[in-house]
């Protein structure tokens, strides 16, 4: 049979490819098994969680695996990118009563403009319902204080023989460029307000005889004082007198006025507390040094008996002197325990009632503090009230019967009054819609309405009024 050289020539290949097969099979293979494939990485991952810490806020955290060189993540909202973050985790402001489904995509944040890509996986999703807003007490009555954003709410004291009605000023966020001052009543706004130079403020009442307001602020580093008469619609005026020019004072100031109706300052500069007295003809005192720390806004209070009382905090610890004699200043009370989130903010507040012996309110760590001593060889007291490490500087007031109230924003934000009444104590929730009560002042008018101010960064100043 005639076979063709093509024919030959495949037949004489089919041992060699053999040949090949079983070289190739085993070659690095140790004894001629099947090469073993590596295992393929595992997908990168997201995980999500999520929890509501109260009404109006969920904290969401995540873990993801790394896999870009500028990551970031988007947060989804009920199917919507909500926001973009380069950290793992987002606190989400929310609505009472309300569920939200979120999920997180893994990207990468592209330049120039630093625009979100997706590149990675996407998280598993979560869905939340907030809880119900506490109960409010009724009765109150919460409005904007027509002051605008404002930081350092003050309300003067509530002088002898007032009739209804209360001075406030609240000194400026937007641009820190001066202070607003109005008087306000049981039923709201009473007169327009007006405003003053000064990055803090603070205020008196001398009673409804001759109703003047004292106002005090910090003006350019200096000290600052003027009086205010309300008329028919309108204010006048005296002029300025400057209380200290040595600069680098700090927010908040502290006014009080002593029997004889003579304006007393406190105010703080390069880690010391400073105290002033208006004499004749619109003239102020040497600043005494009262000691080292900081004050706050109510940190000045002047007793029935011409004593008076200051109220220092550091970082740990809030201290009361009292002045004793010229330029001589005592310790009274010490508490090394305190917790004093900003210096700047003031400590508390204290007060030294028409009946006798002295009051106050501090933030202590494990919640808030309230300090009485009743004059003469009495003891001091404590009480602990709101057994909380987030709240906010508490203000403190009596009320008609000689009874200590208490305002303050709680860890959430929300708008809380203690007063005690027989010996007892209780809190009510006044106002929780929004992060409300970074700062506070309380006072009782003369017909026994409680007013309270109370201010965020974030929104307008508003006005709270009950009984």
């Amino acid at each position: 049979m005639l076979r063709t050289p093509s024919s030959r020539r495949c037949r004489s290949l089919l041992p060699f490819a053999s040949l090949l097969t079983v070289l190739v099979a085993g070659c690095g293979g140790g004894g001629g098994g099947a090469e073993e494939q590596p295992t393929p990485a595992p997908a990168p991952k997201v995980t999500l969680s999520a929890s509501a810490t109260d009404a109006e806020k969920i904290s969401l955290g995540w873990e993801a695996d790394a896999i870009n060189a500028n990551q970031a993540y988007a947060v989804t909202v009920d199917g919507r990118i909500f926001t973009y973050t380069t950290t793992l985790g987002y606190a989400f402001t929310a609505a009472p009563d309300t569920r939200y489904c979120f999920t997180v995509v893994v990207g990468a944040l592209a330049p120039p403009m630093n625009s979100f890509v997706a590149t990675g996986p996407t998280s598993n999703e979560l869905c939340i319902t907030t809880p119900s807003l506490p109960p409010l007490a009724p009765g109150w009555n919460t409005s904007d204080a027509g002051m605008g954003n404002g930081q350092f709410p003050s309300i003067a004291r509530r002088a002898p023989g007032t009739l209804p009605g209360l001075y406030a000023c609240v000194a400026k966020t937007t641009g820190y460029g001066g202070s607003v001052f109005r008087m306000l009543g049981s039923s709201g706004v009473v007169l327009p307000s007006f405003a003053y130079d000064g990055t803090a403020c603070a205020v008196a009442d001398n009673g409804s005889f001759d109703p003047i307001l004292h106002a005090a602020t910090n003006v350019g580093g200096a000290m600052s004082y003027r009086q205010a008469r309300p008329g028919s619609g309108a204010w006048s005026f005296s002029g300025d007198q400057a209380i200290a020019a040595n600069g680098d004072f700090l927010a908040p100031v502290s006014l009080a006025l002593d029997a004889s109706l003579s304006a007393q300052v406190l105010y703080s500069g390069g880690g010391q507390v400073y105290w002033s007295q208006q004499g004749p003809a619109g003239r102020w005192s040497t600043p005494e040094l009262v000691g080292r720390g900081q004050g706050g806004w109510r940190s000045l209070a002047v007793a029935a008996d011409g004593n008076v009382y200051a109220l220092l905090a550091s970082e740990r610890s809030v201290q009361v002197r009292r002045r004793s004699g010229p330029n001589t200043w005592e310790t009274v009370y010490a508490d090394d325990s305190a917790a004093i989130a900003m210096v700047d903010r003031g400590p508390g507040s204290i007060v030294a009632p028409a009946g006798g012996g002295v009051r106050l309110t501090f933030r202590r760590s494990t919640g808030i503090a309230y300090v009485e001593w009743p004059g003469g060889s009495g003891a001091w007291s404590e009480t602990l009230l709101d057994a909380d490490a987030s709240i906010a500087a508490p203000a403190l007031a009596v009320d008609l019967a000689g009874e200590p109230l208490i305002a303050y924003g709680d860890a959430r934000g929300d708008l809380r009054l203690s007063r005690r009444a027989s010996g007892r104590w209780s809190t009510v929730c006044i106002d929780a819609l929004g992060d409300l009560a970074a700062r506070t002042d309380v006072e009782v008018d003369g017909e026994g309405a409680v007013l309270i101010l109370y201010s965020d960064s974030g929104g307008p100043t508003k006005l709270a009024i009950g009984r």
